[in-house]
């Protein structure tokens, strides 16, 4: 008896370990098993648990060489037969869509669950092959290039032909994937009516990345497609019928080869410039618009920029165009430079490099060199910085006319007078005086004002300070209050004269000069914080006096 309740314990901790083994489970599953070219399958990941599992499901954006274009993650309750009895299982799946055009072996998919990895086993799904043709529709796809070099653009053009009668269709439309390409679409499409029937047209510019023998994956197109009445099923009688059918187009292979060395643009350019002015006063802005166009592509064109010492250089961003016709690709760069100066400086030409895929060679793009004079400044802030030489000199003046004077006079006593020593006496004591600027100030005083009229303008100023301490508190209060503005600098031209010497010294200053540049040049769309160009103007002038 004992020997038998031990072989039921064996069995049952073998039974429990098998159902422990098997806690997890997981499988693919592939429909339809078979299809036509084009058509959609969904290829499903199963995982059934006895419990509620943790799954970190790895990325996964292409199945065998085919892009996965859409994924759908869903869970239920499922019955698993074990040994004769029932079990209840969690099943979650994750399906994946894709569009195969060939035979394809999806290799083993990772999953980690609770921390522990577990794969699906290979499998295999055959796709029968389809024509590019499908019930009067044709969609094809063409390039206007099948060899060129790295960074040379080409167009691939798809179109879908359909029949006129065929009342306008729904279609939903899949562009390949142009992986190992710069793409960018060539206008919206277009749709145009050749005899009976109606042409969709779209256009690609693309730019290879890298040398290589290249395959691009077809296009797809899913077509709403009316059933006719001997097909209809008798729910037909609600309305009618349809059913989607998918169509590809054919493939494309291109073959790039290296550069013979590395170039700015590719194709056949030209540099083309315009500038306002050759001579302009300081700080006064000079303008130049830059543009290279031609035919071919300028994708592999970095910004142009311009670094010149002592010199603020601005520059909107640069307008890049591309039009594509039946002759190729034309390319457009253009930007606008504006440069402020104090001093004469040179704007120096550029040099850039270029590849013609026509001629197969190389050659090279040269710009303009301006060499441009700045005229001595008018401005009031300017002529103040030199205020100082100026009083210096026009003193100097004027003790050369005192002493000239005072030689007049003595030329004169000494024809009339035969005593030296009193000739010199007194032109001592002229001198004296006409070099005594108080003298003349107290001589001024004594003369203009009275003693009632000095009384009555202490007496004027001693009311206004009565009634200076009374209202301007409340004027200040008042006009803090509704300040919007700052009082002081309403005039930019004069900030941006103080502020420009400084935009070198903080982030701050700079953006503030800028701003005030486009509105002295009639950008009404900039707004300029008043209250934070005053609070700049004042830190200016208090460093600048500190410096002193």
């Amino acid at each position: 008896m004992l020997r038998v309740i031990k072989i039921y314990i064996f069995a049952v901790v073998l039974f429990s370990a098998a159902l422990a083994a098997s806690d997890v489970k997981i499988f693919l599953s592939i429909s339809p098993k078979e299809v036509y070219s084009g058509e959609e399958v969904q290829v499903a990941l199963n995982i059934e648990s006895l419990k509620r599992v943790k799954v970190e499901y790895s990325e996964l954006d292409k199945i065998a060489s085919f892009p996965v274009i859409s994924i759908k993650d869903s869970s239920k309750n499922v019955i698993d037969e074990v040994g004769g009895g029932k079990r209840s299982l969690v099943r979650l799946t994750r399906t994946y869509t894709v569009i195969p055009t060939k035979n394809i072996t999806i290799a083993p998919i990772e999953v980690k669950i609770d921390g522990k990895i577990y794969s699906t086993k290979t499998e295999v799904l055959k796709v029968r092959g389809a024509s590019t043709k499908g019930d009067n529709f044709l969609f094809r796809m063409s390039s206007d290039k099948k060899e060129l070099v790295v960074g040379e653009p080409f167009i691939i053009k798809i179109e879908l032909i359909e029949p006129v009668a065929f009342n306008s269709p729904n279609i939903e439309y899949l562009a390949p994937k142009f992986e190992e390409f710069e793409a960018s679409t060539l206008g919206a499409g277009e749709s145009v009516k050749k005899g009976n029937r109606v042409v969709r047209t779209i256009k690609y510019l693309l730019t290879p990345k890298s040398a290589g023998e290249f395959v691009i994956d077809p296009a797809t197109a899913k077509i709403e497609m009316q059933v006719g009445p001997e097909a209809q099923t008798p729910f037909a009688f609600f309305g009618t019928e349809s059913q989607w059918k998918n169509i590809v187009s054919n493939t494309i292979k291109v073959r790039v080869k290296e550069l013979p060395q590395k170039v700015n643009v590719i194709g056949e350019f030209k540099i083309r410039q315009s500038i306002n002015k050759l001579s302009s006063s300081a700080k006064k802005p000079i303008e130049m618009t830059l543009k290279i166009s031609g035919r071919g592509s300028l994708q592999s064109l970095k910004n142009i920029a311009y670094s010149i010492p002592n010199v603020t250089i601005y520059s909107k961003e640069p307008k890049i165009e591309h039009v594509a016709d039946e002759k190729g690709i034309q390319s457009s760069y253009t930007r606008k430079f504006v440069f402020i100066s104090e001093h004469d400086f040179s704007i120096p030409s550029l040099s850039l490099k270029g590849y013609d895929t026509e001629k197969k060679a190389l050659y090279e793009l040269q710009s303009k060199a301006y060499n441009i004079h700045i005229k001595e400044s008018s401005n009031i802030m300017d002529l103040l910085n030199r205020s100082g030489a100026a009083t210096k000199a026009k003193e100097g003046s004027k003790e050369a006319k005192v002493h000239s004077k005072i030689n007049e006079i003595v030329g004169e006593k000494k024809s009339s007078s035969s005593n030296i020593e009193s000739l010199s006496q007194e032109s001592k004591k002229i001198e004296d005086i006409l070099l005594d600027k108080e003298y003349f100030k107290r001589r001024y005083i004594k003369d203009s004002y009275s003693f009632a009229t000095v009384v009555l303008l202490v007496i004027v100023a001693f009311l206004f300070g009565l009634l200076s301490a009374w209202y301007i508190p409340k004027i200040l209060v008042l006009l803090g209050a509704k300040k919007t503005k700052s009082t002081l600098y309403n005039n930019y031209n004069e900030a941006l004269s103080i502020l420009y010497p400084h935009t070198t010294e903080d982030s701050k200053i700079e953006e503030m000069v800028k701003k005030l540049y486009e509105v002295v040049n009639g950008n009404e769309s900039i707004t300029i914080d008043t209250i934070e160009l005053e609070r700049m103007i004042k830190k200016i002038k208090r460093t600048s006096r500190k410096k002193k």
